[in-house]
């Protein structure tokens, strides 16, 4: 046991430069508390246990409540009420306690291209030490020791006096990731598992990717095809598979080998990142998109004259949007954008919309920018075939609105963006309705609103962690 001048005069050369709060006593509960506000934590908490130890206190086991029965011990590292990252508890008394609770100084709940990286870093090494240790960690796992022990299995692009300023939130979403996937995955521990964020693995990935990309000359996101933010590779995966192949279905089916392991458990797999709030789910993504149908297309549809784009509607309550997304003078940007709360948010760029519909065997939207600039009998054969689209598709159609719409955008100087747009979308609407087979028709525009929501048949396979 130890009074409170005790304890303070013991850490006094850590907690001096720190950001630390007068002791705020509870006396119903008979504990006195000191919050700490410092970026790295995880030092500060280490740094205090070693000042207690030199003072004579002895330390306990971790504990995963913050009802400490301390028993013989004068201190321990556990769970508390105010913070999800946990503190130290010293037995003052035999019926009172004095708690620490660190609070981060940076860290909020934003997830900018920083943070983002600071976070998926931070997965990617609570993970490492939930597979060291062989089980189920808290926060209190995290500390130099295990981080140490756990470097060989991990590979990030970011420092870890980086990841040790991560907020309560974010600390918390790592340690529920890493016992989510050592609660799925926890066989592999024996096999060489490793976890990467960055690094040279995951550069031969997306390596491998953008030279399938190049040769199949399509555009496509690299997060499109394959949303994962860190890798899983056990010390069976080699790289041959993806060495050797040239299309985006080869490159697929690789990444599928690897996820299901065939036979043997998976030995390589892309890991997507949400931050977790709640209890944590794994699910995997394009395993076999064709088997998780939920959306029939229904048909073509305007909201009114006016607007440069078409909407493709789905059952139930998803439509995708197309139309140019770089102004309406443009003549460059189209693509559509999934709209309809039911649905993920996302966009497929007119590249990826030519590559589904060739993986269909169906002609592809033409680039209408030259039929525009030639004019003559070809622009006039455009200009015609987008009258007809808007009238077939547009609510209220009527020669005179449609007259003015056109005199509008002449006046804007916008009738050339207008046919760019409008001209896309005749040849995808021409395309799509020229589908006899329902079934084929269907899954052709699933597969468009699948790519947006990253879920497709040219997306990689990849678990999804939230």
């Amino acid at each position: 046991m130890a009074t409170l001048s005790e304890v303070l005069l013991a850490v006094n050369k850590v907690t001096q430069d720190l950001g630390i709060t007068e002791p705020k006593v509870d006396a119903t509960a008979r504990l006195t508390k000191i919050v700490i506000n410092v970026d790295d934590r995880v030092s500060a908490r280490s740094d205090m246990v070693d000042a207690l130890k030199a003072s004579g206190l002895k330390q306990g086991p971790n504990s995963k409540d913050a009802k400490v029965n301390f028993g013989s011990y004068d201190f321990v590292i556990s769970k508390i009420p105010e913070s999800t990252f946990d503190g130290i508890q010293i037995k003052e008394t035999s019926k009172s306690v004095i708690r620490y609770i660190f609070k981060g100084k940076k860290g909020g709940s934003g997830a900018g291209a920083t943070e983002t990286k600071k976070f998926e870093c931070g997965q990617a090494v609570y993970a490492a030490i939930a597979f060291m240790k062989g089980g189920k960690i808290t926060s209190s796992d995290f500390n130099e020791e295990n981080i140490k022990s756990a470097s060989s299995m991990y590979d990030i692009d970011d420092t870890i006096a980086n990841i040790k300023t991560l907020s309560d939130e974010w600390h918390e979403s790592c340690v529920k990731g890493a016992n989510e996937l050592w609660e799925k995955f926890s066989e592999l521990k024996n096999k060489g598992v490793k976890f990467h964020r960055g690094g040279a693995e995951v550069k031969y990935i997306e390596d491998a990717f953008k030279r399938v990309k190049s040769a199949e000359k399509v555009r496509i996101d690299i997060n499109k095809w394959s949303p994962a933010d860190i890798y899983v590779t056990t010390k069976n995966y080699k790289h041959k598979c993806l060495d050797e192949e040239n299309t985006l279905k080869g490159l697929n089916q690789c990444m599928m080998h690897r996820l299901i392991g065939e036979g043997q458990g998976p030995i390589m797999f892309g890991v997507s990142l949400k931050k977790i709030t709640e209890n944590a789910k794994l699910s995997t993504k394009n395993v076999d998109p064709k088997t998780a149908r939920d959306h029939t297309f229904e048909n073509f549809n305007r909201k009114g004259i006016v607007g440069a784009d078409l909407y493709m509607k789905f059952k139930p309550n998803v439509e995708i949007q197309f139309r140019s997304f770089d102004g309406p003078k443009a003549t460059t940007g189209f693509q559509g954008e999934v709209k309809g709360a039911s649905a993920n948010q996302g966009k497929v760029g007119l590249g990826s919309l030519n590559l589904i519909l060739k993986l269909h065997d169906l002609d592809q939207v033409p680039d209408v920018r030259p039929i525009i600039n030639r004019g003559g009998a070809a622009r006039q054969t455009l200009e015609s075939n987008v009258k007809e689209l808007i009238e077939k598709t547009s609510p209220g159609f009527t020669e005179k609105k449609y007259t003015e719409v056109i005199q509008n955008k002449v006046k804007k100087g916008e009738l050339e963006g207008f046919l760019y747009a409008m001209g896309s979308n005749y040849y995808l609407y021409k395309i799509i309705t020229g589908i006899s087979n329902n079934d084929k028709r269907n899954q052709v525009c699933e597969d468009l609103l699948l790519y947006a929501s990253s879920q497709s048949v040219i997306s990689a396979p990849y678990y999804k962690l939230e």
